[in-house]
Formats: structure tokens, sequence, C-alpha cells
């Protein structure tokens, strides 16, 4: 039985409340290659959990590095580095715990990392007119902010009103294409299952 199955049927049977069972060790469905406990009886997966101080103890060192690029570009770089502080702290709980709130702070973090950078170094000659035309680069950084809050914020609806349903990776325009772009689909048990209202 696949590991997501089996969370879905712990997940039924347990008296214990959702929003607990986030935090409990092992409630991620993910569970890397890396043989859990072996080093630690505390730390599911110690050399993920042990790797992660890397990004914890460069965010110094790379803000001191980076001064001069800042003060020329701007202190937007700044904003790379503190989320990438955030990004070893979420993956080495969630290594640690293997956690599901451990695993989504990990990848919303990684999620905002990506999203800064793009708002801070897309070229301005491939952004669209009216953007150019008004203020810019400001304009765009808030324009990628809101659709990354709107889609973080989409995310946790959607964990929340169907908690049991896993994501899938897809292709467009088909998954037997090479050069597919990825997009990410909610499993349904049946087509339109998600917007079916049980009481109809």
């Amino acid at each position: 039985m696949g590991k997501s199955l089996l969370m879905q049927k712990i997940i039924m049977n347990s008296q214990e409340p959702l929003e607990s069972m986030w935090l409990r060790r092992g409630s991620s469905p993910v569970d890397w290659c890396e043989t859990n406990y072996t080093f630690s009886p505390f730390i599911a997966e110690f050399f993920n959990t042990i790797s992660n101080v890397l990004f914890i103890l460069f965010t110094p060192v790379l803000i001191q590095l980076h001064k001069p690029y800042a003060s020329i570009m701007g202190p937007g770089i700044h904003i790379i580095w503190a989320l990438l502080f955030v990004v070893g702290l979420s993956s080495a709980y969630f290594h640690a715990t293997l956690s599901l709130l451990g695993q989504l702070l990990d990848e919303v973090a990684i999620l905002w990392v990506v999203m800064a950078g793009f708002g801070m170094w897309f070229p301005k000659s491939f952004m669209p007119g009216w953007i150019v035309e008004t203020r810019g680069r400001k304009n765009f950084l808030v324009l990628v902010f809101c659709a990354t809050l709107m889609s973080t914020h989409f995310s946790f609806i959607i964990s929340n009103n169907y908690p049991l349903k896993e994501p899938s990776v897809k292709y467009w325009p088909s998954d037997s294409f090479e050069l597919g772009i990825p997009y990410v689909q909610l499993r349904a048990d049946s087509p339109g299952s998600y917007f079916k209202d049980p009481s109809i």
C-alpha cells in the first residue's frame, strides 16, 4: 500500500484533530532515501537535517559580502538571503521531524525564494509595456508579490478543504511530451467530485 493511501486511512480512522496531525512526526507523505533515526532518536533524517545548517550560517556572511551590490542595485538582495535563512530553518525542521507542517513550510519557503528572485531579476525588456511605462520594476514586484501571496493562500485553502486529496504533477500538452510544461493537478475520486455539494 502506498504511503499516501496509508496516510489517508490513518487520518480517516484517527480521532485526533487534523490540526495536531500536521505536527506529528512522520505525518508527511514524503520520506527521502535516507534511513530514518539512524544517528539520533530525535532526528529522522540526520544528514538532510544537518546540511541545512549551511543555509543558517551563511546568511549573515552573504549579507556582508553583498553589501556593495546592495548599495548599487538596492537592498532587495537581502530579502533573498533572509528567505534562504527561512528555507534552512524550515527544511531542518522538516527533515528532523518528517511532519506535514515541516514539509509545507519547507516547500512554501523555497517557492517564495524563487518568486523573490524572479521579481528582482526578471529582465525589464521582457516585462509587459503597461508595467514598464508606469513605475517599472516596483509595479512588477508588487504584481509578483500579490501573485505569490494569492497562490500561497490558495494552496492552504485547498489543503484545508480537501485534506485527503493529494496533488499530482502533470505536463501540458501531455505527460509523454518531453518539453511539457509542468502544472499541479489535484486528484479527485471522480470528475467534478470537488465541486459537488453533498447535501444535494
